[in-house]
């Protein structure tokens, strides 16, 4: 089925009863909005391709979350999974492990940057942040150091859902979840669009630096940057850094099963081998046998495919033809150019950068208009691009022209609100 052939019709049995009985993960849409259109329910998965209950076909422009860096449909990963589930799927964090997860935290050390050779392993991204945020603040207590809790993040940034993530995050809602975390400050973006100093370049990195006046980087979230994602296999690459602290997720199996990590210098996880000093910290899914099967087939892949320098290649690619989406009036800004990771803010007015505002019928409209072209993608103030590492030129060059061809048929509807 062609990009062309969507809409929303008659909805399926299996999409009624997610409405039913589902409650989803998600606040970009209101329940009524959910209820009218239907959940999409995901049936099968090759490359970058997505087939719903209904038959119809999108181009996943999000590789899931952000993670999805192999493509679906990986029938080796599925194999390893089951496999390892056969023989052994469990085993207590607390006390024992296995075999698969002994690998991977080897390979795991192998490939990041320096001596971050210990790891810790989780569920997913957010649990991550928590786990290197207890381990930050009880390493700087075993050195002697109990009143250097405080963390600094910065405005705009994401780090995860559960609290202490979340006091970390942006954009969390404190009217439901407040008060977040004591002792959290949060800093300028170096941000070349929006400035918060009005500057633009190195003059405005340089303000957001000033600003702290002391850098010292502790920890560095590799949760979406990660497994190749940015052209790297760790974004950390780029800059020639080694942090002391590292949170991995999503990449690390391409989400065909739960898993996170933490990976932390020597230096750092020595003092927690001393008598009375082991980590006050416990998850009951950490190291999971099968999960560590499924991330160790996975990082197998990226490797063998090359994907790390795929990404760089086709994310090239992918920015040369959303550069081009400039032309539209309410483009006013194109990122990317590091691996599969393309972001395109929109606007009401190119002079003033005016955002429309997530809730805006504009952004709505262009989210669900993309949808029924066949690509899954996410919008806000900024439209996300970011296909698995497999995607292929052609793909790239269809999701640009579905981008554009929405934007068009929106820009004429809202033609009297753009400016």
């Amino acid at each position: 089925m062609v990009a062309s052939d969507h809409h929303i019709g008659a909805r399926h049995k299996a999409e009624a009863t997610a409405i039913e009985y589902l409650w989803p993960h998600s606040n970009d849409l209101e329940w009524d909005e959910y209820t009218e259109r239907g959940l999409r329910v995901f049936v099968a998965g090759q490359g970058s391709t997505l087939t719903d209950v209904q038959g119809r076909s999108y181009l996943d422009g999000l590789a899931g979350l952000f993670l999805v860096n192999v493509g679906h449909g990986r029938t080796e990963i599925g194999a390893a999974m089951a496999e390892q589930a056969g023989r052994l799927a469990y085993t207590a964090s607390s006390n024992s492990t296995n075999p698969a997860t002994v690998t991977l935290a080897e390979t795991i050390a192998s490939i990041t940057p320096g001596d971050l050779d210990r790891v810790f392993f989780c569920s997913g991204g957010s649990e991550a942040v928590e786990t290197a945020l207890k381990i930050a603040k009880q390493a700087q207590v075993l050195r002697g150091y109990p009143k250097r809790y405080k963390v600094i993040c910065r405005r705009g940034s994401y780090h995860g859902q559960t609290f202490g993530a979340m006091s970390l995050t942006s954009s969390a809602k404190e009217r439901y979840f407040g008060p977040f975390m004591a002792g959290v400050s949060k800093v300028p973006s170096p941000n070349h669009y929006r400035n918060d100093f009005g500057l633009e370049g190195e003059a405005g990195d340089l303000m957001c630096a000033r600003y702290v006046e002391q850098e010292i980087l502790a920890l560095m979230d590799e949760v979406i940057t990660g497994y190749g994602r940015t052209g790297a296999m760790f974004a950390a690459e780029h800059y020639g850094v080694v942090p002391d602290i590292m949170t991995m997720a999503k990449g690390i199996s391409s989400g065909y099963a739960p898993l996170g990590a933490v990976a932390v210098r020597r230096e750092v996880f020595e003092p927690f081998t001393k008598h009375g000093n082991a980590i006050n910290h416990l998850l009951t899914f950490g190291g999971h046998a099968v999960a560590a099967a499924a991330a160790s087939k996975n990082i197998e892949i990226i490797q063998r495919e090359n994907l790390v320098a795929r990404s760089a290649e086709i994310g090239r690619y992918l920015l040369r033809l959303a550069d081009g989406l400039r032309r539209h009036p309410t483009v006013g800004d194109v990122r990317g150019g590091k691996g599969l990771l393309c972001a395109i803010d929109l606007v009401r007015n190119k002079e003033t950068k005016q955002a429309w505002g997530t809730e805006h019928p504009f952004i709505k409209g262009l989210a669900l208009r993309t949808q029924e072209q066949g690509l899954i993608t996410r919008v806000w103030d900024v439209l996300h691009l970011a296909p698995p590492l497999v995607v292929t030129e052609h793909e790239v060059e269809l999701a640009i022209d579905i981008v554009d061809r929405c934007l068009t048929e929106m820009e004429r509807e809202f033609a009297d609100d753009i400016s």
